[in-house]
């Protein structure tokens, strides 16, 4: 326990008790020294018994071993003592090293950042202990300039920004319940007049006692970010600005379903101000239109799929885009209206949804004239169908009698007679043939197509075998693909189609007409059939007016035909959200195509 008290004692006490020691050491033989030498002189009388002196130097040399023990005991605690002065100097002589080596570190990190760092101290007395290098390029003052003035940010700061300066470089603002962290933006007035924009971080530093001493911060240059965000409020502000004057009533919202923007156009179709709407979510803009808060249009780009409580008459996805259509008798302070509306998604640079646009556009009149369109065309059917059946009952009529007259009374009458009763003949039987071509144009238009499953090598085996007879006759080679994969279209439509190519073909590709090709293909959106013949052939500047109706190619003069059939084809293709076309051959002859979608 007493050698455990030892090691605590300092270097300086130990050294003091040895030396004490040594100096008892030195009086005791000093003494025993000096009583040998005095021995001789004395007189006999006077000298210690033997015993005595022996046990005089048995007690000098016990006391002189347990002194020298004791040194040794001191001398052994000294070294570790002084040992573990040793390491806590190297101990502190690292720290201190590596605090120095961090400190330079974290300067030049400083020093060479590209924001401000600084620190500014309150006590003893206001001064800037630190301030980077980087503040001359931003502020356009040295770092010696805010050394020698501690009032200089207060001298550049902009007038306005005054009080936000205050939470920075006032110490009693922390005292009064600023937070410790606070990141005002500033402006900086250069020298030449130059508005520099910064965001300070912030950090006050205490004391002990719990005082402010100083300030520690970082002070970024966001001009550039501020540019850009008054630019982006120009553009959106732009922005606004054309959506506010667009003739299609249109409104805004952004990702929690609040109105941002709501134009003229819809102000008038709804009879709600923008100050009525604006900020409001919660289906708020569905009032005006359907009387409540319900989802609407706009609301299935969010959410994808909604069970509406009101149908539209249409509605259909095309990419990001919804189309629907729909009368909502609410508009125009319930006077109501045909609308047709579309909304699409507002996508940040990530993609991600952000908000939506809704374009509404009033169509009532163009669903009055189309209902004008239907009702003219069923009279217009309703005629033709008079018509034809007014015409055909006595033009056949007069066929037939033509035909009697012409095989009773031949003998009698004379060459010219007889040639009148063939033209007669002849021109009603083309009365007939057109009659009949305008009922099958009307049919196509008015019929409803009929949608199954089935192989179109069926069909073209149909058409071959209608015309076997006449490619025979004339000599021409019929070429047909070996298979054809199913697809989904009317059957019957298909067979009209291929029957007026094919016959087109025969009866306009003249004398020369050596081959009829028929093809199939198919692409990522329709079924394209063709039929292609090496006849005479069209023009390119005729390839797209031989589809309209009664229109005939210079080729097809002197020859028999109504014009309707090629109408007819694309009347068909047309039903099966296709079309067609027409494309000369390089040396002669001309190939139809017909495209049929593949989503049907």
């Amino acid at each position: 326990m007493e050698r455990m008290k030892d090691t605590e004692k300092s270097k300086e006490e130990l050294l003091r008790e040895l030396e004490v020691l040594r100096l008892h050491i030195a009086r005791m033989e000093e003494r025993q020294s000096a009583s040998q030498r005095g021995g001789g002189l004395r007189d006999v009388s006077f000298m210690p018994h033997p015993a005595s002196t022996r046990e005089l130097e048995d007690e000098l040399r016990r006391n002189q071993a347990y002194l020298e023990n004791i040194v040794a005991e001191r001398t052994a605690e000294l070294e570790y003592a002084n040992h573990k002065l040793q390491q806590e100097i190297s101990e502190r002589r690292r720290a201190e090293e590596a605090l120095r080596k961090s400190e330079e570190r974290y300067r030049r990190l400083a020093e060479n950042a590209p924001d401000i760092v600084y620190r500014f101290e309150f006590i003893p007395r206001r001064r800037f202990t630190f301030i980077s290098p980087s503040v001359q390029r931003i502020t356009g003052c040295t770092p010696d300039e805010y050394y020698a003035d501690p009032d200089l940010p207060f001298k550049l700061v902009h007038p306005e920004d005054t009080p936000l300066l205050e939470c920075v470089f006032r110490a009693r603002t922390f005292q009064e319940g600023v937070p410790a962290l606070c990141l005002p933006e500033l402006r900086w007035v250069r020298e030449d007049g130059t508005i520099i924009w910064t965001e300070e971080h912030t950090a006050p530093i205490y004391d002990e006692e719990g005082n402010i001493v100083a300030v520690e911060g970082i002070a970024r240059n966001i001009t550039q970010r501020k540019k850009a965000e008054e630019e982006l409020k120009v553009a959106h502000q732009k922005l606004l600005g054309i959506i506010e004057f667009l003739p299609d009533a249109t409104l805004v919202i952004d990702e929690d379903r609040k109105v941002i923007a709501w134009n003229r156009a819809i102000e008038i179709m709804t009879g709600v101000p923008k100050e009525d709407i604006l900020g409001k979510g919660n289906h708020a803009y569905a009032v005006p239109f359907y009387g409540d808060s319900r989802p609407m249009l706009i609301d299935l780009v969010f959410c994808g799929e909604i069970d509406f409580p009101h149908a539209y008459d249409f509605i259909r996805k095309k990419g990001n885009t919804i189309y629907a259509e729909a009368f909502v008798p609410q508009t125009y302070l319930g006077e109501g209206a045909y609308l047709w509306i579309m909304a699409s998604p507002l996508l940040d640079d990530s993609g991600r949804i952000i908000g939506a646009i809704e374009s509404i556009r009033d169509i009532t009149e163009h669903k009055l004239m189309e209902q004008e369109v239907r009702n003219n065309a069923e009279k217009i059917k309703l005629f033709a169908y008079s018509v034809s059946h007014d015409l055909k009952s006595p033009i056949i009529g007069i066929n037939g009698l033509v035909r009697l007259l012409h095989r009773q009374y031949a003998h009698v009458l004379d060459e010219k007679g007889r040639r009148y009763c063939e033209q007669i003949l002849k021109a009603s039987e083309q009365a007939v043939g057109l009659i009949e071509e305008i009922n099958e144009y009307i049919k196509t238009k008015e019929i409803p197509v009929h949608y199954e499953e089935f192989k179109p090598i069926e069909v073209i085996r149909m058409v071959r075998d209608e015309f076997d007879a006449l490619l025979s006759v004339r000599g021409i080679d019929w070429v047909q693909p070996d298979s054809t994969p199913s697809i989904r279209a009317d059957r019957m439509s298909l067979l009209r189609v291929l029957r007026n190519l094919v016959d087109n073909a025969l009866k306009y590709g003249g004398p020369d007409l050596s081959e009829v090709r028929i093809g199939y293909e198919q692409d990522e959106d329709f079924h394209i059939f063709s039929v292609t013949d090496d006849g005479v052939g069209i023009r390119d500047v005729d390839c797209e007016k031989i589809f309209g109706v009664f229109q005939r190619n210079e080729t097809a003069r002197g020859i028999q035909g109504t014009g309707l059939g090629l109408a007819i084809v694309k009347e068909i293709a047309e039903k099966h959200g296709g079309k067609v076309m027409a494309k000369p051959g390089r040396k002669g002859g001309v190939t139809f195509y017909c495209y049929f979608s593949r989503g049907l």
